[in-house]
């Protein structure tokens, strides 16, 4: 290895914000910084689906309806669909870090105001605040990690990261065994405390955890440059040169970093500037260069997330009716026609027996199906690099995509059970689509886009889930045959997304060309 230059010789040589990275390295820091971004995004997903969870002895407790039930399971998406696009310019303007303590504060306090609702309208009220919240950590986490990285570890970054999506689907259903079951003393309003209500209080652990942790981490060094701050940068990767190489930060070669576009954060014009920036910014997404590959990217995350996530809401009920007639030689159509026709669940108010409505087996499913997504995404992280992002979504979605198909046609409990896990799947393609897209577009704009992004996504789960309800009791098999068929289309939409080693090569010949030294987010386009 090459002995690095020490601090304090050659100060006029300029450095890209990537080669500083890469002379940083890849070390502790950042696998530290995986973690606890993980946290925040697990806290993240533990929010939005922990309402399908309770929603069985919620439904119960306070007797609402399929139709609220609907309504109640995309509250919190709908909250971040309403928060994205501000989060995501105050990411651009303020700050990632910033954004992502500000926003997990909120949803804290909100979720557990929210466990002790006495009613579905302010149980629905305040899940939607929980959502406008948790838009922000969801929309800057990734570009907060990815900002710490070179151009050569970061698309493995960030789908690392995601593998604490799928860990939310083990978590949630896991804390579920042990609690939803429970009969709990006490009162409130006048009746018991019951389960769901605990349950709501202990799943807002991990934002705790990542509220102890967060005070104690620097702000993104890109962050800092974009915004003219270079000596703040260049204490920042100081700071992860000693953590990472053991050696003194006055040992760090870099003095002068080159410097990035900071048009996008100099407003002065107040709110009505800020929004005109905000329609600028966003109009940068859809230019002539990049057009096609926006709205396919906002396509992919739309579809995504309608298929997936809008039907894991409904995914523990379903399940949880195909229990109960797991030794019969039934499809799931059979199966939702004779429990919404004869469920009278929302008619019984006494705490025991809602609690008996809970099935343990149920959750313990679910519980697996968790841990196979995240053993998936590792995969997928240590294989990225190698198959291609393109590839690995591609085909991915065409597996999904054909088991949701199948679904169609299939019989029996284990069969379903399997497809109906495969076909979910389908959301795991999520964080590589936002892997994409934390390439493709440059820094002034990315966090702007990635909350855009998820915007669309999150919009795809409100819609499905407050559909999905009123498909399941006139004919499911329509359902899946249509959303597999969709996914398939995603599928090949998926093969015209930005070639790995096509852009490689496109961001090399770009820099030799102008013969300077130019951030990678900029030379790509």
């Amino acid at each position: 290895m090459a002995q690095l230059p020490k601090y304090g010789k050659d100060t006029s040589a300029i450095y890209s914000f990537d080669e500083a990275m890469a002379l940083v390295g890849n070390g502790k820091f950042q696998s530290a910084l995986l973690l606890i971004t993980g946290i925040c995004l697990l806290s993240v997903i533990v929010e939005t689906g922990v309402v399908g969870f309770y929603a069985i002895v919620a439904r119960c407790d306070l007797g609402f309806t399929t139709q609220e039930q609907g309504i109640l399971s995309s509250a919190a998406y709908a909250g971040i669909v309403i928060g994205s696009y501000p989060w995501g310019y105050l990411s651009d303007t303020i700050g990632r870090l910033k954004v992502i303590k500000i926003a997990t504060i909120g949803g804290l306090i909100a979720s557990i105001i929210s466990a002790f609702s006495n009613s579905v309208g302010m149980l629905i009220a305040f899940r939607l605040i929980v959502g406008i919240f948790i838009a922000g950590t969801q929309g800057s986490v990734f570009s907060y990690l990815g900002e710490f990285h070179s151009i050569k570890t970061r698309t493995k970054a960030v789908t690392l990261l995601s593998a604490f999506v799928t860990l939310g689907f083990t978590f949630t259903p896991a804390l579920a065994i042990g609690i939803l079951p429970l009969s709990i003393g006490g009162e409130i309003y006048g009746g018991e405390f019951s389960s769901w209500r605990l349950y709501g209080i202990l799943a807002t652990i991990p934002s705790i955890i990542g509220l102890i942790i967060l005070p104690f981490l620097p702000e993104s060094p890109k962050y800092l440059l974009t915004v003219g701050k270079s000596e703040e940068a260049l204490e920042v990767l100081r700071l992860l040169f000693r953590i990472n190489k053991g050696l003194p930060k006055e040992e760090f070669p870099v003095h002068v970093l080159a410097k990035i576009d900071n048009s996008a954060h100099s407003s002065k014009e107040g709110f009505i500037g800020r929004m005109k920036q905000i329609v600028k910014h966003t109009g940068r997404m859809f230019e002539r260069s990049r057009i096609l590959v926006s709205l396919n990217l906002l396509f992919q995350m739309f579809g995504i997330y309608l298929v997936s996530h809008g039907l894991y809401m409904w995914f523990p009920n379903i399940l949880a009716w195909m229990v109960k007639h797991i030794d019969e030689d039934v499809t799931v159509y059979d199966v939702t026609q004779m429990e919404q026709h004869g469920d009278a669940s929302n008619t019984t108010t006494n705490t025991t027996e809602c609690n008996s409505l809970v099935n343990v087996f149920t959750y313990e499913v679910l519980t697996v199906m968790g841990l196979v997504y995240t053993a998936s995404y590792i995969v997928i992280g240590l294989l990225i690099k190698t198959i291609g992002k393109r590839m690995i979504l591609g085909g991915w979605l065409l597996a999904c995509g054909i088991a949701g198909i199948a679904l169609y046609w299939a019989r029996g409990f284990y069969l379903c059970a399997v497809l109906f896990i495969i076909f979910i799947g389908t959301g795991n393609c999520g964080g590589i689509v936002c892997t994409i897209s934390v390439d493709y577009f440059p820094t002034e704009i990315s966090a702007l886009a990635m909350c855009l992004i998820m915007l669309i996504g999150r919009l795809g789960v409100v819609v499905g889930s407050n559909i999905y309800g009123l498909i399941l009791e006139e004919n499911c098999n329509i359902l899946f045959y249509g959303l597999g068929s969709l996914v398939v289309i995603l599928a090949i939409l998926a093969m015209f997304l930005p070639n790995d080693k096509k852009q490689k090569k496109k961001t090399k010949d770009s820099s030799a060309e102008n013969g300077e030294i130019r951030d990678n987010y900029d030379t790509r386009f």
